[in-house]
Formats: C-alpha cells, sequence, structure tokens
C-alpha cells in the first residue's frame, strides 16, 4: 500500500497511517504523487506495484484530517475526514482508532495491477475481450465479493450506462461517508462528576487596629460537609467543543456550631454556609484541562440566640457576602491513575448584609468595602473507573476596607481555611475507551472495532 500524507504534522499522521495497515496485515511504502489526478495515481501504482495508495491533507495545524483511497487503476474508492479540536495527539488517538473501520473495506479488497489475470503471451486481443477473459479466470477464486476495479470494468462494458449514472453511483457510494463525517468524531471528556466529603473548617476574623469595642473571632477544626457537581450534557451523547459546556456548583455547609464567649461561657448556636455556581466552558489538550467558571454565590457566618439572647453578642458582626465569582481550574492526569488539580477564583462581593447584625448594617460599617478571592489545591486518585478519592485543601479570604465607623477600625480580614477529603463518582463522555480517559491501571484496554464480515483482514502486497 502507498502511502502519501500532506500538510502540517504529516509525518505523525503518516506513521498513525502506517501503524494501522501494519496491525492488519498490510505493507506500506511512502509514495510521492504529482497529483491525484486518476492516471498520475495509475500510474504510481503501476510502477511501485501498489494495490492502493492512501492520500491524506492535515489541516489547521493538526487538528483535521481528510483521507481517499484509490485503487491500483487510479479510482476513488474509499474516503474519511477527521476533526479534532484538542489538536494533534487527539488527532492521532482517533484516526488509530477508526481508519480502519471508515476505509478498511477499502484496502481489505484492494489488488495491484495486473492481479488475477491470466497472461496470453501468444496472442494479444482488444480490450475488451482481455477484460472478458479475465472475468472468466478470476471467477474460480471465489472471492468474497468483485474487487471495486472489476466493477469498474463491468459499468464499462455497459453499453447503456453513461458518465452521468457513474457518476450517480459515486455520489450514492459517498452518502454514507458524509454521514459518518457528520458524527462528532473522538471521544468527550468526563460528563459528570458527582463528590461528596467531609471538611474540616477554621477561621480567623480580625481587625486593624484591634479594639476593645469590637470582637475578633477564632474557631479551629469545625466539622462540615461539603459536595460538588459539574455536568456537561452534551458530552454524553457528542464530542467536539458543545462537550466542554456545562454547569457547575460546589456547597459547603458547616452544621451544629457553636461558638462560645470567653468572658463568660456563654454560647450562641452557629451556621455557616458558602454555596456558589455558574456556567463553566473547559479546554481539553493532552493529559490536562483547563476551565473557565462564571457565576456567584453566597457565603454566611451567622450567630444566633441560645440561652444568652443573640443581642448581647453586639460586639461582634455577622457576615453574609454575596458575590460574583470568575474562576479558573487546572486539572492535570499523572501517571498510575493520580490527578492533580489547581484552581482559583476572584470574588466581587457586591454586599456583606446590611440588616439584623450583618456587617454593614448601620451600627457597624456601613461603608465598607470588600475584596475577595479562593484558591484550591487537591491531588486525585482513580482507583475504579467510576470512583476517585480526593484530598485537599482550599483558603477563602475576604479583605475589608472599613470607612466611616464608630470604631474606629480602618480595615478588616476574614479568613477562611478548609481541609477535606472527597468520593468522587465520574461518568466518562461519549466515545470513552476509545482514545477518550484512560482506563484504570489493570483494566484490560477495550478491543479495537472489528471489520464488517466483508471486509475479512487479509495479508496485502505493497
Amino acid at each position: 500500500m502507498g502511502v502519501s500524507i500532506s500538510g502540517p504534522h504529516a509525518g505523525a499522521i503518516h506513521d498513525v497511517v502506517a501503524s494501522v495497515l501494519k496491525h492488519h496485515h498490510l505493507e506500506a511504502t511512502s509514495t510521492d504523487l504529482p497529483g491525484e489526478a486518476q492516471d498520475a495515481v495509475a500510474a504510481a501504482a503501476k510502477q511501485g506495484k501498489l494495490a492502493a495508495i492512501v492520500v491524506g491533507e492535515v489541516k489547521d495545524g493538526g487538528k483535521r484530517l481528510k483521507l481517499r483511497v484509490y485503487g491500483s487503476g487510479g479510482d476513488l474508492v474509499g474516503e474519511g475526514s477527521w476533526s479534532e479540536a484538542g489538536g494533534l495527539k487527539k488527532l492521532e488517538a482517533v484516526v488509530h482508532r477508526t481508519l480502519w473501520r471508515r476505509v478498511g473495506g477499502a484496502l481489505a479488497k484492494a489488488r495491484p495491477p495486473g492481479a488475477g489475470a491470466a497472461e496470453r503471451p501468444e496472442k494479444a486481443e482488444p480490450p475488451e475481450k482481455d477484460g472478458e477473459a479475465e472475468e472468466e479466470e478470476a471467477a474460480p477464486e471465489a472471492e468474497p465479493a468483485p474487487s471495486d476495479s472489476r466493477k469498474q470494468s463491468e459499468e464499462a462494458a455497459k453499453p447503456d450506462e453513461g458518465e452521468g449514472a457513474r457518476k450517480h453511483k459515486k455520489k450514492k457510494a459517498e452518502e454514507p461517508e458524509e454521514e459518518e463525517a457528520a458524527t462528532p468524531s473522538g471521544p468527550a471528556a468526563t460528563a459528570l462528576e458527582l463528590a461528596v466529603g467531609p471538611r474540616f473548617l477554621w477561621r480567623k476574623l480580625s481587625w486593624s487596629p484591634s479594639t476593645p469595642n469590637l470582637s475578633a473571632y477564632e474557631v479551629g477544626r469545625a466539622p462540615a460537609i461539603g459536595a460538588f457537581l459539574a455536568w456537561y450534557p452534551a458530552a454524553h451523547f457528542r464530542g467536539g467543543w458543545l462537550s466542554n459546556l456545562g454547569v457547575v456548583t460546589s456547597i459547603e455547609y458547616t452544621p451544629g456550631l457553636s461558638s462560645t464567649r470567653p468572658s463568660d461561657g456563654a454560647s450562641f448556636p452557629t451556621k455557616e454556609g458558602d454555596y456558589w455556581g455558574g456556567l463553566r466552558g473547559r479546554l481539553v489538550f493532552g493529559v490536562a484541562q483547563a476551565a473557565l467558571t462564571l457565576g456567584g454565590g453566597q457565603h454566611s457566618f451567622i450567630f444566633h440566640s441560645g440561652a444568652t439572647p443573640r443581642q448581647s453578642l453586639g460586639e461582634l458582626p455577622d457576615v453574609q457576602y454575596t458575590y460574583g465569582r470568575a474562576g479558573l481550574d487546572l486539572r492535570v492526569a499523572l501517571p498510575a491513575n493520580v490527578s492533580l488539580a489547581l484552581g482559583g477564583g476572584y470574588r466581587y462581593v457586591f454586599s456583606a448584609g446590611d440588616s439584623g447584625f450583618l456587617l454593614q448594617q448601620q451600627t457597624y460599617f456601613p461603608s465598607s468595602k470588600v475584596t475577595a478571592f479562593d484558591a484550591t489545591a487537591a491531588v486525585g486518585f482513580r482507583f475504579l473507573r467510576l470512583l476517585e478519592v480526593r484530598a485537599g485543601a482550599d483558603l477563602r479570604r475576604y479583605a475589608m476596607t472599613a470607612g466611616t465607623n464608630t470604631y474606629n477600625v480602618t480595615s478588616g480580614t476574614d479568613q477562611y481555611i478548609a481541609a477535606w477529603a472527597q468520593v468522587a463518582v465520574l461518568v466518562d463522555g461519549y466515545g470513552a475507551g476509545e482514545g477518550g480517559p484512560a482506563a484504570p491501571a489493570g483494566k484490560a484496554a477495550p478491543p479495537a472495532p472489528k471489520a464488517d464480515a466483508g471486509d475479512e483482514e487479509k495479508p496485502g502486497e505493497e
């Protein structure tokens, strides 16, 4: 088989095509073509004694590939196209996986020039007679189906079929390929990610300068629960850019927390929660993926009345930060099913609350401004195809400019640190296992797609 690939990264795609041909017992050789005209292809096939020539063109810097298969007579016998937004590596993977399924039938049936024809040195007959004799002598070989070159000979022998009829047949033969090309090529990344687990929370609220009329606050290792959900609906049934658009939400809730006043031991039931969500778009490249999230949420830390009324804790304000959030996350797959995740976000605080005992109420800091950010780091281990365990830590920090107030405070800092562990359920997207997310260690790779019954693998000549 001859192989001629042009365009950016042509060498890499040439190696992939040659590898697939070798896997199916077909010998591949590089071929230079002056053009794809039928005469030029036929001449190259005859000179190299080639059963077929695979001609390809790589476009868009290694994101798209168009392949055409020509028989030894220069006729087009098969074609396929691929498109991968993930770049060259993703394109190589999907071509390696699907090449034989798309054009393997044409390659398996291909024959070198003159194959199956009996030589007649003693008598030369008109081309029509030779064609008939070739058909009669080739019949005892009991091939599964006539080759494409023989089909063309039979069609040419029919007087009532003209050029228009042949073009119509060629168009009909190409229709399945066009339908396949319209199908999303390549696998989608994770379609659904749901993680739940325990958290331990540390909070430190401080004022500058410190004043006896306004209390600082600290709590350590408070038990909480957390959950995270990311869903990419289109990834369940297709690849491409649509499979990388989704929604995401994160929840932290600290139940049963109680705060004690050191001066008299009075306790106050306390609730903390941080909830945010938004729209997410991701970009998958190699073993890594980056995701941009735009959304908003609310983070609150509020004291309630217990045996002692809340009013007696007037020197300590509640907070209820309502914010918009822009976040960037990076996830990298490491060897042995280990992954590393890093992320961060800017929180634009619209309000810290201006009623009851909330921070921006008239009694406290009505003209204050708050800026904030968050950051997280985690490591994961995917021990089953659907399950991953994770451990990590995150930071949320709110900085306040106090403005005019009766406490002579210029600024304040409200910082939260959490350490956590989670079990995550991961549902792989369209095409997973066929060039998609790697199976866990110890799991067998999925078998290669089988050729149709009529497209048996056969040893081929060069």
